[in-house]
């Protein structure tokens, strides 16, 4: 796009943030800024990925890049993905994610939190794991 701005498009094999019945696009726009010279692509082609989406930020250079709105953005800064995630982590995440908002913080999120840090890859683990300790109450 830009010296610093990537875009990709992502077959999308599998949609956790809604679960139940609706359509589930066959792919979806992202934009990333990679601001460090040379470095790696963060996304390559054909590579799986687990990844976190939000809105593009409002910021001028975003709405220059994608005057059409039509992209979404890696969340966490960019850093809110995973490579090639093994069935195991893409299912207990999703099922955390099934869990009621009202209810992460209750047995049914802890529990699910709790299978994500026993069972998951590291990377998702610690973040159950910083999740787990965000919660009041837990002994």
């Amino acid at each position: 796009m830009d010296r610093h701005g990537h875009r990709a498009t992502l077959a999308v094999e599998r949609d956790l943030a809604e679960p139940g019945p609706r359509a589930t696009p066959e792919s979806v726009t992202i934009g990333w800024e990679e601001l460090a010279e040379g470095r790696v692509p963060r996304f390559r082609a054909g590579e799986r990925v687990l990844v976190a989406l939000e809105k593009l930020p409002g910021h001028s250079i975003w709405r220059q890049r994608f005057p059409k709105r039509d992209a979404l953005a890696v969340a966490g800064g960019g850093a809110a993905f995973l490579r090639d995630p093994d069935a195991a982590t893409v299912d207990r995440l999703a099922r955390y994610l099934a869990v009621a908002p009202a209810e992460r913080e209750e047995a049914p999120g802890v529990e699910a939190l709790a299978a994500i840090v026993a069972h998951a890859t590291d990377a998702l683990a610690r973040g159950a794991v910083a999740r787990l300790e965000s919660i009041a109450g837990l002994g």
